[in-house]
């Protein structure tokens, strides 16, 4: 219940803080399903590009962890785990919407047991905040949301 109530006083006091910092929805991020069953053999990947994960839904109606910071140009993957979850994207004001039609989603991942084999991987390409959330009914209402960049 805790998590849930810094969860919502997060959500309330974003506007506040885009207004006061001048920025606005994140709209340069990109998103790129893949699985992790393709192997990747580029020889020219840079060593400075980072990749961080997340687990969707492993240990309930979580995203773990829930709150990332991440430089622009490296990745983040999302790993799926049995519930029927998502990865959407949201705003700060309007929580468990989506932010758009054109807004990252990862559309459902339902293994029925253990790790599935499909990774949404996300690059981002700023620092502003993206705010994440579980679209399956009831998830986003249980806390089930992330944020990378945080403000």
């Amino acid at each position: 219940m805790t998590r849930m109530f810094h969860v919502i006083l997060a959500l309330f006091w974003l506007p506040v803080l885009n207004a006061q910092y001048g920025g606005s929805e994140s709209s340069t991020t990109t998103t790129t399903p893949s699985s992790t069953s393709q192997s990747s053999s580029s020889s020219s990947s840079s060593s400075s590009k980072t990749v961080q994960s997340v687990d969707v839904g492993e240990t309930g109606f979580t995203f773990k962890p829930d709150t990332l910071t991440v430089s622009p140009g490296n990745k983040v993957e999302f790993h799926f785990y049995p519930g029927n979850h998502s990865v959407a994207q949201a705003s700060f004001a309007n929580p468990c919407h989506p932010s758009s039609d054109t807004g990252i989603f990862s559309g459902f991942v339902a293994p029925t047991s253990g790790e599935s084999d499909t990774v949404f991987t996300l690059t981002v390409n700023d620092t502003n905040p993206i705010w994440l959330y579980c679209a399956q009914l009831g998830h986003c209402q249980a806390g089930m949301v992330a944020v990378i960049n945080p403000p």
